[in-house]
């Protein structure tokens, strides 16, 4: 059960989640097509650069957690407009590819418009979702073909049952980003943080596999150039590949990545989110209870961490810990700023980063709907 304290802020922050939420409302117009229902990643207010503007993954996180199906309808309408066409070294298209951030920016001389690998899986994943919440299946039956080419470019990145990485897949060295999932500022463990490709992310390994899965029942209800049964059995060959092949049973623990370079065992957070992406009974039980003394490492008074603390802490209970961030969110003049930086020495928390974090505020809206049945 959740303490006093903790349903007092969290009824605070949802109330004014809503007004929060409207700053970072935009208003695209594409291919004749105006959508009025999408929303920026983050947004500063000191003049400083931010993210006001589209990012695919974290509109579909964001989705998940929100349920907003008018916001869902816009961004599988503006992924689909935006899906690629062929490839593109400058900004890492490929056909059927959904885009990572719109408009893309240029880092150095290569941009960023789809410098994702995760974005295409979190499509088919958001599709299922979003007939799940609408039974909106005329609005299916006109993406059709969009739906088809993301299937094909996953597949496309699938090679001994891993869901691969790699910018000659673009016709590219390299990409604009060190890494194309939501770390994208690289990965600890290699120079520079960059990755020796091909590569493969272990949450984004999950995340294919649920995108097959996704693409399974909706192949169930309508043509899309795959059977249910083809696209289930690339999702159980995924699943081993993410059983044998990227856990690790001398470590006790999944890497972040597998690179040119072997297994890279980086201190995040990243299997934390794998449930999300899995059915119950895919892992064995001796992983999930890895799984579990793993989120003990990452707890702290406020919630979780997104980088491992060095000391190790004693398991609570896992809900009741991820309830704890609304108690470090209040403490901040901007309480849905895009992270919480946690003093372990005091106890307490502050803003980083954008001010208004999309993310943040559907984590706050996620969190009092749990709360209705914790």
């Amino acid at each position: 059960m959740l303490d006093e304290k903790t349903k007092q802020n969290l009824t605070l922050l949802y109330k004014k989640s809503k007004r929060e939420l409207e700053k970072l409302r935009l208003d695209v117009t594409i291919e004749g097509r105006r959508l009025r229902n999408l929303f920026g990643a983050g947004r500063r207010f000191d003049g400083f650069p931010d993210y006001y503007r589209n990012f695919f993954r974290d509109s579909a996180l964001s989705l998940f957690l929100m349920r907003d199906a008018s916001f869902a309808r816009d961004l599988l309408t503006l992924a689909s407009l935006i899906q690629g066409k062929g490839r593109n070294p400058f900004t890492g298209e490929e056909p059927g590819k959904i885009f990572h951030e719109y408009p893309g920016i240029t880092i150095g001389r290569k941009n960023t418009l789809f410098n994702a690998i995760d974005t295409t899986p979190l499509y088919l994943i958001l599709w299922k979702e979003y007939l799940d919440w609408t039974n909106d299946w005329a609005f299916c039956g006109e993406n059709l073909s969009s739906i088809h080419q993301a299937i094909t470019c996953v597949i496309d990145h699938v090679g001994r049952s891993i869901y691969w990485e790699n910018p000659a897949n673009s016709a590219a060295k390299r990409f604009a980003l060190k890494a194309t999932y939501w770390r994208d500022g690289g990965i600890a463990g290699r120079q520079g943080k960059r990755l020796v490709y091909p590569a493969s992310f272990t949450l984004v390994q999950a995340q294919a596999v649920a995108a097959f899965r996704s693409a399974s029942a909706i192949a169930n209800r309508c043509e899309i150039g795959y059977s249910p049964e083809t696209l289930e059995h690339f999702a159980d060959n995924l699943l081993g590949a993410l059983v044998n092949d990227f856990w690790d049973s001398k470590r006790e623990t999944f890497p972040t990545a597998i690179d040119g370079r072997g297994k890279i065992f980086a201190p995040y957070s990243d299997i934390l989110h794998l449930p999300f992406y899995l059915k119950s009974g895919d892992l064995p039980q001796n992983i999930i209870d890895a799984m579990f003394q793993t989120a003990s490492l990452f707890e702290t008074p406020f919630g979780y961490l997104t980088y491992q603390e060095d000391k190790k802490r004693e398991r609570d209970d896992i809900a009741e810990a991820a309830f704890r961030v609304v108690n470090g969110m209040v403490q901040c003049d901007y309480p849905f700023s895009e992270w919480l930086t946690y003093n372990p020495e005091e106890e307490s928390c502050t803003k980083g980063g954008c001010d208004v974090q999309l993310w943040s505020i559907a984590g706050a809206i996620s969190l009092w709907m749990l709360s209705a049945i914790y």
